[in-house]
């Protein structure tokens, strides 16, 4: 049994009998208990195995893409100037974490590893540490071995507060310009410590500059999560605050591009870091190498946000579409940036030219057109508006608008939501989900409540669950819905979350993980194991050693919980159903797009209709990294036709496929990809 924070009830199973934290589901006193610590569902259902990931410490995004090009989906994170979490698909089809480390993908590759963590570093052996834990950097000296003090400088361009422990000292040294910063000399004694905590908290992305005293041995000094001895005294680094990733040949090369859209200092970054910029890593010899500078995008302190992929002047290579507004503060009003590709994997910015550097902070979604011969829709969601841009005379211009209460961030779902062969835009949205109708000749917002759905959700996705043809909807935590007949849905049951009465941060992806022709899902909630605040408040006044043994003796009482606020739990949930119900489409686009990203794939067999983008209806909210396209097949025994259209106008059509065995669909200028070496 366990006893349920909420209301007070003891839920009772037949596990053995610990004493455990689960949530209401119910206003009227009806309890849903959860099934374990590490799983999430409301109830158990043989078609799923649900497998604990890692929990993750500040997650800001979390998606599905082909990281390192073997063919298999992995897995990542971004998070906020915090250590992203990547896990690398196995042959056996698991993951692995510490992909990180595999691919070089740190925030900062002169020093691996720095990125802040939840909690302190497990270092091997003991020494003069510095590491980001949280929003503090941390000076540390518990090397018991080493003779002298752990000494030297600090410099970091915005204010502080200076925290010491035991035999740790401070010296206030004069910043040099007006620009507040925060400098000091430091001096540690063996079992000290001092901590600076950044004003306002959890800005540590901008360059933080140490100097290490020369009587310190560097090999004394370990740097971050990896315990790594510093190169030299002298140390720099930044750490990227990464928002979205977009994967992409955007080079030209049929290769692997990760072009990362990295956060802007709350807005101050021209002046705490003025030679900023974004990052592309392009892979080679099996890593990913930096080659933002060959593409010319320049930062000019956008504080990106969202980013994608579209071929806008529809010349057959890919553009970039940034996000740079913010939701408060210095440079809110940042306009969004259209880097154009003029010539093979260069860039040059014309947002304004396009009419799409629109400011303030919000999400889009690029959406076709019903005439296939006119170009991509964009929707613009804001947290108090929803508006549609269409392009006339070559400049995209304002068409429709509704007031909308939401969030800056609330996720865009395109997709054929009606099955009518128009596309619709579905805001998931916390103060109330909408659907956005797109025909050739009007717009209309339907509210989630007149078509059978919820009218709040945390998290949404689209997927053709059971592969039926049909699109249906993961909402988080109300679970699975699938569409009925007309405009109408019905709640299954499926993959509801524990605890419905908390609408709690989430990030979701479906995808075929392990390659048997049925879709899986990633998924990550925040703070959903967070102890209750009745128990973290000890650990305020409580010092290391008890406070470790405190935290131990309440999770042997009321069993595994996250301590500490802005941690993710994640779990794969593995799909193992009868039959398969999903065939997987392989594109090959032309030089400049060799995934076919925005390519709109339709079909006909058995009474059913196939209408899909490609690289348009990827689960995470600020990204676009799953490129793979997946038709639902179940019901069909034969297709009559199945044709790709390139966002270049090119269409490629092969009548009477086999689904059990598709052609690859191949653009007549494409060139065979590069291979990946593991």
């Amino acid at each position: 049994m366990y006893l349920n924070w909420s209301s007070g009830f003891i839920c009772f199973r037949p596990s053995p009998l610990v004493l455990r934290p689960c949530w209401m589901v119910a206003l009227l006193g009806l309890t849903g208990c959860d099934l374990a610590p590490d799983n999430p569902f409301q109830r158990s259902d043989p078609q799923f195995t649900v497998t604990p990931l890692e929990t993750v410490f500040n997650i800001d995004d979390a998606g599905v893409g082909d990281l390192n090009g073997d063919g298999r989906p992995d897995l990542w994170t971004t998070n906020h100037s915090a250590h992203q979490w990547l896990a690398l698909a196995n042959h056996d089809h698991g993951f692995q974490a510490g992909g990180i480390d595999v691919l070089a993908l740190h925030q900062e590759p002169r020093i691996p590893g720095i990125a802040a963590m939840a909690g302190e570093p497990q270092c091997a052996t003991p020494g003069k540490r510095l590491f980001v834990e949280g929003a503090q950097i941390v000076l540390k000296h518990n090397d018991g071995s080493a003779q002298g003090a752990f000494s030297g400088e600090l410099h970091l361009p915005w204010p502080s507060r200076v925290h010491s422990r035991g035999n740790a000292k401070w010296e206030a040294l004069a910043c040099p310009s007006d620009l507040s910063c925060t400098k000091g000399h430091f001096r540690i004694a063996q079992d000290s410590e001092l901590r600076l905590d950044t004003i306002p908290a959890r800005s540590d992305g901008f360059p933080i500059n140490v100097t290490i005293d020369p009587s310190v041995p560097l090999a004394e000094v370990q740097l971050g999560r990896l315990c790594a001895a510093p190169g030299q005294h002298q140390l720099e680094f930044a750490l990227k605050d990464r928002h979205g990733l977009l994967l992409a040949d955007l080079s030209g090369s049929s290769g692997l591009d990760l072009f990362i859209s990295r956060g802007g200092a709350r807005g101050r970054l021209e002046q705490v870091h003025p030679g900023a910029l974004d990052e592309l890593r392009v892979w080679q010899n099996g890593q990913y190498r930096e080659g933002i500078l060959e593409t010319e995008i320049k930062k000019e302190g956008c504080p990106g946000r969202q980013v994608g992929a579209v071929d806008i002047d529809r010349d057959g290579d890919l553009d970039i579409y940034q996000v740079c507004g913010r939701s408060e503060g210095m440079n809110s009003d940042s306009p969004n940036r259209l880097y154009i590709q003029i010539e093979r994997g260069k860039f040059e910015e014309r947002g304004k030219d396009w009419g799409l550097a629109l400011e303030g902070a919000g999400t889009f979604a690029w959406v076709p057109s019903p005439d296939p011969e006119n170009a991509v829709k964009m929707v613009w969601a804001t947290a108090d508006s929803i508006r549609v841009f269409e392009l006339e005379a070559q400049r995209y211009r304002e068409t429709w608008s509704s007031h909308f209460d939401g969030d800056a961030e609330d996720p865009l779902l395109v997709g054929d939501l009606q099955g009518k062969g128009d596309f619709s835009v579905a805001r998931i949205s916390k103060k109330g989900s909408t659907l956005l109708e797109l025909s050739s000749s009007s717009y209309k917002l339907i509210p989630f409540s007149e078509l059978g759905l919820p009218q709040q959700s945390a998290e949404g996705d689209l997927v053709d669950f059971n592969g039926d043809g049909k699109l249906d909807l993961f909402l988080v935590p109300q679970g699975l819905f699938q569409r009925q007949d007309g405009n109408q849905w019905t709640k299954s049951n499926i993959l509801q979350i524990a605890g419905r009465d908390n609408l709690r941060e989430a990030r979701s992806t479906w995808f075929d993980a392990d390659q048997d022709g049925d879709l899986d899902l990633w998924l990550t909630l925040k703070d959903s194991q967070l102890a209750p605040r009745v128990l973290r408040w000890p650990l305020k006044v409580l010092g290391t050693n008890l406070g470790a043994g405190y935290t131990s003796l309440s999770e042997a009482i009321f069993g595994p919980m996250t301590w500490q606020l802005h941690m993710w739990q994640s779990v794969f949930v593995e799909n193992q159903s009868e039959r398969p119900t999903h065939a997987e489409l392989k594109i090959l686009g032309p030089p400049g797009n060799s995934q076919g990203i925005g390519a709109r794939i339709t079909g006909s067999g058995g009474g059913l209709s196939i209408n899909t983008l490609v690289g348009q209806t990827d689960g995470s909210r600020l990204s676009q990294t799953l490129n793979t396209a997946y038709l639902g097949v179940a019901d069909i025994k034969q297709l009559n036709t199945l044709s790709v259209r390139f966002p270049d106008g090119t269409v490629v059509t092969h009548q009477n496929p086999d689904i059990n065995n598709l052609p690859v669909f191949q653009h007549p200028d494409a060139v065979k990809p590069v291979a990946i070496q593991n």
